[in-house]
């Protein structure tokens, strides 16, 4: 029988209060788990990408240590990209990783780390040889993934659609939380296709009132005689 998994990916952003607590296995990132402690939440595994890394302006290190190894001690899974010396933290298998899904490297930050390593745990096979397929009926739930900062947006963005266009050509559910939640992932920067109109003249003027005449080159705008409150027609060129 066909095992269901689902797996929350749990970032920093605003939508992480949207988060499902009654998911049984929650993945954080960085220092996310400070905030998970403050939502009084729970989670199971913390991915990291980095070293040590020091504030800008006060130049106190960004990461503790020592608080990560007893998330460690109590049973939490703390993966990283990095090798640091003292962290109790498992490797993230980056090349094996890439080469199982012919990425070819491509992780824009550390949710994509996250998702991969989701669909590593829950597929076996490779795409290479065509035998790439899913061992478990997988569900992604991402909150607090939504790309508001101009860095993550234009640099990171990509990558993480990538890899949820991934995961849903395997047959992965992934859920996201919405835009107006918060979330910019699986959307384009005005929220419409690309060649499609930005707007719909009857939402503008669902009355009728402006008439559009095209006329050598360029476009006359007019108001016609339904004009409201003694408005006098008028032409803008």
């Amino acid at each position: 029988m066909v095992h269901e998994e689902t797996i929350a990916i749990l970032a920093m952003g605003p939508s992480r209060v949207f988060c499902d607590w009654n998911v049984k296995e929650i993945w954080s990132v960085n220092n996310g788990y400070k905030q998970v402690q403050e939502m009084h939440g729970h989670i199971s595994k913390v991915f990291l990408a980095h070293t040590q890394v020091y504030r800008r302006d006060t130049k106190e290190p960004v990461f503790n240590w020592a608080e990560m190894n007893s998330l460690a001690d109590a049973g939490i899974e703390i993966i990283n990209t990095h090798r640091v010396k003292g962290l109790k933290a498992k490797i993230f298998p980056m090349k094996r990783i890439s080469e199982k899904f012919g990425a070819n490297m491509y992780f824009s930050d550390t949710v994509a780390y996250m998702i991969s390593y989701a669909l590593d745990s829950n597929t076996t096979g490779c795409t290479k040889d065509g035998t790439l397929r899913l061992t478990n009926s997988l569900t992604l739930k991402l909150y607090g993934v939504d790309m508001q900062e101009t860095e993550e947006y234009g640099l990171e963005k990509g990558g993480l659609e990538y890899w949820i266009g991934y995961a849903q050509g395997l047959g992965v559910t992934v859920e996201l939380t919405t835009y107006l939640q918060g979330c910019n992932l699986m959307r384009t920067h005005n929220g419409i296709p690309y060649g499609n109109k930005t707007y719909k003249l009857k939402d503008i003027d669902p009355f009728g009132l402006l008439k559009i005449k095209h006329k050598q080159g360029h476009v006359e705008i007019e108001l016609n005689d339904k004009t409201l409150d003694g408005a006098t027609p008028a032409t803008i060129r």
